[in-house]
């Protein structure tokens, strides 16, 4: 049977969570931005689900990930208004 994409990102989820906010929090210092770069990370993921069936690392991909999107979260937080 076919593994359905939206339990395999629960389980990536579950399994890399503290992972990430371990990573993320080294970066921050901020336990609230962590889980909140976190959440916006799973989001993006969850627009196009099947994409974790071709992740070969997973905790690579996802250190990326959360890089880049703290990255994005403090581009947009430095925009002028």
């Amino acid at each position: 049977m076919a593994r359905k994409p939206l339990k395999v990102i629960e389980d990536v989820y579950n399994e890399h969570y503290v992972y990430l906010r371990n990573f993320l929090m080294g970066l921050t210092r901020d336990s609230e931005l962590a889980d909140e770069i976190i959440q916006e990370l799973f989001a993006k993921i969850l627009l196009t689900p099947s994409q974790v069936f071709k992740v070969r690392y997973m905790k690579s991909w996802l250190a990326r990930g959360a890089k880049n999107t703290l990255l994005d979260h403090y581009k947009k937080r430095d925009l002028p208004c």
